[in-house]
C-alpha cells in the first residue's frame, strides 16, 4: 500500500471545501487521530466540525460526527481550539465559526 498526501498547496477550509461535495464523506469521513471513529471532542474533530460550521454543511456530517455535542458544547468547543496554537489555518475556522453564532 502506498500513501500520498496531497493538498499541501490548500488551507484547511479549502480542501473541507473541496470534500464537502463528495457524498461518500457524509458517512466515511474520519479525521481523528483518537479513536477509531471520530470522537467530536478532540482537538482536530472539533476544528473539522468548525470548518464545516463555517462552510454551512455541519449537518450533513451528522453520521460521522456528534454534532449535538458540538452546539451544545460550542463556547467550550472554541475555548479548546483557542487554547491551543495552531499553524494559522484553524484561527480563520474559529474565528468564521463564532461569526456563524
Amino acid at each position: 500500500m502506498q500513501l500520498y498526501s496531497v493538498g499541501l498547496d490548500c488551507e484547511r477550509l479549502e480542501k473541507q471545501e473541496y470534500i464537502q461535495e463528495f457524498e461518500d464523506t457524509y458517512k466515511y469521513l474520519n479525521v481523528c487521530n483518537k479513536e477509531a471513529d471520530n470522537c467530536s471532542r478532540c482537538e482536530k474533530c472539533i476544528r473539522t466540525m468548525a470548518g464545516f460550521h463555517c462552510l454551512g454543511t455541519l449537518e450533513r456530517y451528522k453520521d460521522v460526527f456528534d454534532i449535538e455535542y458540538y452546539k451544545h458544547n460550542f463556547a467550550k468547543c472554541m475555548g479548546l481550539l483557542i487554547g491551543k496554537k495552531f499553524d494559522g489555518t484553524a484561527e480563520g475556522n474559529i474565528d468564521a465559526a463564532l461569526v456563524k453564532t
